[in-house]
């Protein structure tokens, strides 16, 4: 499977619509267990060129998005919009929805794994950014 059984916090951005108040919880909806909030599986990387949009919520359009996610999770959370990512449906849609608040950004942030938060963002420069993108899309199908 390629790395697509476990489930895990990202600090994937959230999507919501407008007027609804509850906050995607990811595994706990299932376990009860305050430990799995904000986990979400983690999908095989087979074919993963061809899976976009990518995270549960479809919020990030290319992998190098994604490489970007995980290399600086509080910066690309902190960063992320709404609007800019639904840039391409029709206003009266996209107005359906809000940004993500402080509170939900801090949340997801303080369940990122335990490397994260000793260790902060991973530090990849351009090269081994696109090394990996290349990896991602290529690599797999040797």
């Amino acid at each position: 499977l390629l790395g697509g059984k476990a489930f895990h916090n990202s600090a994937t951005p959230q999507l919501t619509q407008y007027g609804n108040k509850n906050d995607d919880l990811g595994r706990y909806e299932i376990s009860g267990k305050e430990s799995h909030k904000y986990m979400f599986k983690i999908p095989p990387l087979r074919n993963l060129d061809k899976t976009a949009p990518y995270f549960h919520t479809g919020s990030v359009k290319s992998l190098e998005e994604v490489v970007d996610h995980y290399n600086d999770p509080w910066n690309s959370l902190r960063n992320f919009s709404t609007y800019i990512t639904m840039g391409q449906y029709y206003r009266n849609y996209v107005q359906n929805f809000v940004e993500m608040t402080d509170e939900q950004v801090n949340l997801r942030l303080d369940k990122l794994p335990m490397f994260y938060r000793h260790h902060g963002p991973l530090g990849l420069s351009y090269e081994e950014k696109t090394h990996l993108v290349d990896f991602l899309r290529n690599g797999l199908k040797r």
